[in-house]
C-alpha cells in the first residue's frame, strides 16, 4: 500500500504584511541573463542607495550616478519625522493635520523617539499639557526630589539638579476635616513631623520634657532626705 506523503501548506501572509510589503512586480527579459553573466547589470540588492537622492530627492549626478536611485514603489515613503524626529505633531494628535505623509512632526506616538520634558521633569506639571511636543515622565523620574523645596524653600531656584514636586494642600483639611482621611485625592494632608524641622522641634520638646522630669525627680528625692531626721531617734544635741 503506497504511504501519501503529507506536505505542509505554505504560510499565507496577513493582510498587514501585504500592505506593508507589497510585491514588487518583476520583469525578465530575454537579454537579461546576457547583461547578469557580463557584469553589465547589477541585482538592485547589492547596489547601494545614493545618499544624497535619500536625503534630499535628487542627486546632481543624475544619470550618471552609479549608486541606486530607488522610486516610490521600491521604498517606503515616510515623510514625517524627517527633520523633527523626536517631536509630536500636536495637530495630528488632535486629528487636524492636512499635511499627512508630508508632515515634518511625527504621526505616531512612540515613547522611545521622543525626549523628555525638562520642565515637566523639574516642576511635576508641564503648561502646555497635552500639547506638549515632549514625554511626560510621570512618579517614576529620574530626578530625586529636593528636600529644600518639601520643606518650603530652595536656594537654587530652576538651577537645582533635583526635582521640584508643587503639591496642593486639600481645602477640607486646612477647613478642619476632611471625611476622605487617608484615602483623600483633593490634595495633601500635612502632617507634624514630616519635615527635618519638624522633627527638630519634636526632639527639642521632648529633651525639655525630660529636663523637668528629671528636676522634679531630684527637687523630690532632696525633700525626702532632709524630712529623714524629724520624728526619729537621733534628734541632734538638742534631743538629748
Amino acid at each position: 500500500m503506497a504511504s501519501v506523503a503529507s506536505s505542509t501548506p505554505a504560510p499565507v501572509p496577513s493582510a498587514d504584511h501585504k500592505i506593508q510589503r507589497p510585491p514588487r512586480p518583476t520583469y525578465n527579459f530575454s537579454f537579461t541573463p546576457f547583461l547578469r553573466a557580463n557584469g553589465l547589470a547589477a541585482l538592485t540588492s547589492t547596489v547601494p542607495v545614493c545618499s544624497d537622492f535619500a536625503a534630499t530627492g535628487q542627486c546632481p549626478r543624475g544619470r550618471r550616478c552609479p549608486d541606486r536611485h530607488p522610486t516610490p514603489s521600491q521604498q517606503p515613503q515616510h515623510h514625517y519625522g524627517r527633520n523633527n524626529d523626536n517631536y509630536v505633531c500636536k495637530h495630528w494628535l488632535k486629528g487636524l493635520c492636512k499635511k499627512g505623509d508630508a508632515c515634518d512632526y511625527l504621526h505616531e506616538y512612540n515613547l522611545r523617539k521622543m525626549s523628555e520634558c525638562q520642565f515637566f521633569n523639574q516642576n511635576g506639571y508641564c503648561q502646555n499639557g497635552d500639547e506638549c511636543l515632549y514625554v511626560h515622565v510621570k512618579e517614576d523620574s529620574k530626578l530625586p526630589m529636593c528636600e529644600d523645596y518639601n520643606k518650603g524653600f530652595c536656594e537654587k531656584g530652576p538651577r537645582c539638579p533635583n526635582r521640584h514636586v508643587r503639591r496642593k494642600i486639600c481645602m477640607f483639611y486646612v477647613a478642619g476635616f476632611c471625611p476622605d482621611g487617608r484615602d483623600c485625592k483633593h490634595g495633601v494632608h500635612l502632617r507634624r513631623g514630616t519635615t527635618t524641622s519638624d522633627k527638630d522641634g519634636d526632639v527639642q520638646r521632648r529633651e525639655r520634657v525630660q529636663e523637668l522630669e528629671r528636676r522634679e525627680e531630684e527637687a523630690r528625692k532632696e525633700s525626702s532626705f532632709r524630712g529623714r531626721g524629724r520624728g526619729g531617734r537621733w534628734r541632734g544635741k538638742r534631743g538629748r
